[in-house]
């Protein structure tokens, strides 16, 4: 809790700053599945203003995208084929920029074919 407290204050202090946007993200995502969509918008937010950590910030992006696929899925299924669907565009953007995804949700990929 503090250091998101720390992080947030300073994506307050310098909002154009996408590195500390990034690391905000990263610990939200760290944080829990209710702070999911907080990660989602903050790392949205990195990779906007051009983050050093650009392949990174996709790719932890990507995997915040299966996870939450897989928890929405078992809750609500309009909403987790809407998650999946992003975390296929997800995925093929990684892919085209030869970034590994080895660390994605396999149900994700198990899964699309049968429910789209």
């Amino acid at each position: 809790p503090r250091a998101l407290g720390m992080l947030a204050e300073a994506v307050e202090l310098d909002p154009l700053s996408a590195d500390a946007w990034y690391f905000r993200a990263d610990a939200l995502a760290r944080s829990g599945f209710v702070a999911f969509l907080e990660a989602m918008d903050a790392y949205e937010r990195a990779i906007e203003l051009g983050t050093r950590y650009l392949d990174e910030a996709r790719f932890e992006q990507a995997q915040l995208v299966a996870v939450m696929y897989g928890r929405l899925l078992e809750r609500d299924r309009a909403q987790g084929l809407r998650w999946m669907r992003r975390a296929q565009d997800l995925r093929a953007e990684l892919a085209a920029r030869d970034i590994g995804l080895s660390g994605l949700d396999a149900r994700l990929v198990a899964c699309f074919d049968e429910d789209v």
